[in-house]
């Protein structure tokens, strides 16, 4: 018997994470994002760099905006807020280098590398 309670996967015997197959892996990698080394870290740097490189003005919401005023959340993602104009570069300019739409018909947008990284 066993039950889902969002991601995890409760069983008699184990947790597990459906995304990442371990709940151990999760909480080692939610360690490594509050020390600032883990792969969402890295997919933070690589895409505030694309942005400048693009000059593409943005603002960082959400947990990751949260974590550098130092109230720590646990995030799989990372918001950001563009204008009109940035998002119409973003998807003119950085779609295919690394970045994909999010969903089909969707303005959001996927890091294909942190996908790549989050399944190995």
């Amino acid at each position: 018997m066993a039950f889902k309670c969002g991601s995890l996967i409760f069983s008699r015997d184990m947790m597990t994470n459906d995304q990442t197959g371990s709940i151990f892996e999760t909480f080692a990698e939610a360690q490594r994002y509050f020390m600032g080394v883990g792969k969402l870290n890295d997919a933070l740097t690589r895409l505030v760099n694309d942005l400048r490189n693009h000059e593409i003005d943005y603002v960082v919401i959400g947990a990751v905006a949260l974590l550098a005023h130092g109230y720590p959340r646990f995030t799989e993602d990372i918001d950001v807020i563009v204008s009109l104009e940035g998002l119409e570069r973003f998807h003119r300019e950085l779609i295919g280098m690394g970045y994909a739409p999010a969903f089909a018909g969707r303005e959001s947008v996927c890091d294909l590398h942190l996908m790549e990284r989050r399944s190995s």
